[in-house]
């Protein structure tokens, strides 16, 4: 029992620090309305300075991603949000030309 109210506890404070990190980023922006919403909304205290930490969590994080997408040849008719959906997937019509040397 004391393990799941520990990582509730953790989840709650995650869940602050990104909310934090949301409203700096908006400021840092310029959305100055749309943080202040939002820290009314979360009661975020201290109230949170202008800061681009968001930003550079995300690409740093996007650099770490898997790059299967990269060496991929685009689909046609697919945005890239329905190919990843998709994934490389099984050609089932694909037949092999191998000569069969035993008899039947």
């Amino acid at each position: 029992m004391m393990k799941d109210e520990t990582e509730e506890k953790n989840c709650v404070k995650q869940r602050e620090a990104l909310y934090r990190l949301i409203i700096s980023q908006l400021y840092y922006d310029g959305y100055s309305q749309i943080a202040l919403n939002l820290t009314t909304e979360v009661q975020a205290d201290p109230p949170c300075p202008p800061s681009e930490r968001l930003l550079h969590v995300v690409n740093a994080g996007l650099q770490h991603e898997p790059d299967r997408h990269k060496n991929r040849e685009p689909v046609p008719g697919l945005n890239p949000i329905q190919e990843i959906l998709i994934g490389p997937g099984l050609d089932l019509e694909y037949e092999t030309e191998v000569d069969v040397t035993a008899p039947e």
